[in-house]
């Protein structure tokens, strides 16, 4: 805005007195009218609004620009206050466990164990037949060496 101002009054044709403050009361106002036509443009139905001009334009990018700021501080907002109930939550906790007796600590930490199971019997049942049946087929085998080795021994 100050450079702004620094142009206007270097200009020597319109001679333009203007300061800070009256260049930022002059975009607002221009900002505002443009915001309230294209409202009027966008409840209208049935017509089409003009191609917008360059001050149009750059009025409508300042606009979107501005839009994505404010959903930017919005975001960091939430973030922010969601980080610092998060904290306070942990602190709560932290605090009520310093200020717990020995027993209730204890008490506590129990029910926090999940209960020891015993384990099925499922696994060991399995595990007995793998190994029978195993057994079977070493004996399996074995038969059929003896009936060979019978069959050999009576060839002989």
């Amino acid at each position: 805005m100050g450079e702004i101002c620094k142009k206007f009054k270097q200009t020597r044709h319109p001679i333009f007195l203007v300061d800070q403050r009256g260049v930022t009361d002059g975009f607002c106002k221009l900002q505002r009218d443009f915001k309230r036509k294209r409202a009027c443009e966008e409840r209208a139905s049935g017509i089409c609004p003009d191609e917008p001009d360059e001050l149009e334009q750059a009025l409508e990018d300042i606009t979107e620009m501005e839009q994505g700021q404010q959903e930017q501080l919005a975001v960091g907002e939430r973030n922010k206050r969601l980080l610092i109930e998060n904290e306070r939550e942990t602190a709560e906790t932290l605090r009520k466990r310093a200020m717990e007796r020995m027993g209730e600590t204890r008490a506590r930490e129990n029910l926090e164990k999940e209960p020891k199971r015993r384990k099925c019997g499922g696994k060991t049942v399995e595990y007995l037949r793998e190994k029978k049946e195993q057994e079977k087929k070493v004996r399996e085998g074995e038969l059929e060496q003896e009936k060979r080795d019978g069959f050999e021994a009576e060839e002989r």
